[in-house]
């Protein structure tokens, strides 16, 4: 069985997906990711096997598009049209960008991507996760993913 993931495609009136990065007038980095808001349009099954494979999926991506990592649920369409929680009673057969409809699969093999915004962090966090190594921080963060998900009902 091979890594699912996600390919999610924008669509309506503004179909870019994409945060802008900038620099303030302070030289401080900010992210607007206000035109991520989506609406209306499609999610799609795809596989990566390996490390190559999901990164071709990446540098494939445009602007109105974007990789989710989970699955698709078995049950549903590839392509499936994506709603708003709101609009989904007047949508029959669309589906919301939510663990309902798109989440990991006890099991399955599955990617995960490490990232962490250094925006508005403590000091003393940034610390320690400069202290940590990173072969150290990942298997606790996968352990404690486990467990949440475990709490959660999802693995």
């Amino acid at each position: 069985m091979k890594p699912e993931i996600t390919l999610i495609k924008k669509s309506g009136p503004n179909p870019v997906m994409s945060k802008r990065i900038f620099l303030d007038e302070q030289g401080k980095v900010c992210s607007d990711g206000s035109q991520c808001l989506m609406a209306q349009g499609t999610a799609t099954r795809a596989t990566a096997e390996t490390a190559a494979e999901l990164a071709e999926h990446i540098m494939a991506c445009g602007p109105d598009q974007a990789i989710v990592l989970g699955a698709l649920r078995a049950d549903l369409p590839s392509p499936a049209q994506i709603t708003t929680s709101a609009k989904s009673k007047d949508n029959s057969g669309a589906i919301t960008r939510s663990r309902d409809f798109i989440d990991y699969r006890p099991g399955a093999p599955a990617w995960t991507l490490i990232d962490f915004d250094t925006k508005d962090m403590p000091a003393n966090v940034a610390t320690s996760i400069e202290a940590v190594e990173v072969r150290e921080a990942v298997p606790v963060a996968i352990t404690e993913t486990k467990e949440r998900g475990a709490r959660e009902g999802a693995v």
